[in-house]
């Protein structure tokens, strides 16, 4: 899973700490909550990068952030690039499609059309650029993507975008934490 891009899409929703951005993902990827000194890191660089910008704390006064319009092209760019043909269907792609599903600003469709056009111009490239046998092994990857992402759509075809958790975890940094830096 892009931790990065996914931090990005939790935030699109609306300012968030840390913690909670890390139980968001989790919860909207089904993928295992990430560790979360790598969540603060990476909206470090964000911020650092001007992708996310601090927000007003929430009302225990943990810090908060909110993606930038810079931030929105980066997410959006992400969601439009289609994932490498040798990433992994359940590791990359997977969390991907349901973290698309999962934004009322994204077009699941559209990213489905994305990786479905990918995969058709890899298997014209292979057939060109490296002979038969090539082709023939990298059709047999294909055609079981393609499998995957046909089951995935009729998945996500009643897919529903949902708002962040009205009960947010407990945890996050406390106010001021920079203040020492």
């Amino acid at each position: 899973m892009n931790v990065r891009a996914g931090i990005l899409a939790v935030l699109s929703l609306g300012p968030c700490y840390g913690y909670q951005a890390r139980a968001e993902l989790a919860r909207r990827t089904g993928t295992a909550p990430v560790n979360v000194g790598q969540i603060y890191n990476t909206i470090d660089r964000l911020v650092r990068d001007k992708l996310a910008v601090p927000a007003e704390p929430d009302d225990a006064g943990r810090e908060r952030w909110v993606l930038t319009p810079a931030g929105e092209a980066e997410l959006r760019a992400w969601f439009a690039t289609p994932a490498p043909l040798g990433a992994s269907l359940a590791d990359e792609l997977a969390p991907k499609l349901a973290l698309a599903a999962s934004l009322p600003s994204i077009d699941v469709a559209a990213v489905l059309a994305s990786e479905r056009r990918a995969e058709a111009e890899a298997t014209a490239d292979a057939t060109a650029l490296a002979g038969r046998l090539r082709a023939s092994a990298s059709s047999e990857s294909l055609a079981a993507r393609t499998r995957w992402l046909d089951e995935a759509e009729r998945m996500l075809a009643d897919a529903q975008s949902f708002p962040l958790d009205a009960e947010p975890p407990r945890r996050g940094r406390p106010p001021g934490h920079l203040a020492s830096a």
